[in-house]
């Protein structure tokens, strides 16, 4: 089950929120590019997220987030790809 989780903070300021905003375009871009890059029959053969995980460390990509923040996002992101290929499947 996936669930969604919505926090309020108060007195947020103005250069935090554009932070918060700027992490969440940057992990955004990362799902995308888990979804665009494994999400179809390019991504079938790999059966761990740590096998991308352990790719990206090797050839030090950059993503401007923590370290913490990029792998949460590409173990969700490959997560839900795994999720969406097993409610395709057809029982007989």
């Amino acid at each position: 089950m996936k669930v969604t989780r919505i926090l309020k903070s108060k007195n947020l300021n103005h250069g935090k929120y554009e932070q918060l905003e700027e992490q969440a375009k940057r992990l955004g871009n990362i799902r995308s590019e888990v979804w665009h890059s494994f999400g179809s029959i390019n991504g079938v053969s790999i059966k761990s997220d740590r096998k991308i995980r352990d790719q990206w460390l090797k050839a030090k990509r950059p993503f401007d987030v923590s370290a913490n923040a990029w792998k949460e996002t590409l173990r969700d992101a490959f997560g839900d790809i795994k999720a969406n290929r097993e409610s395709a499947k057809e029982k007989v």
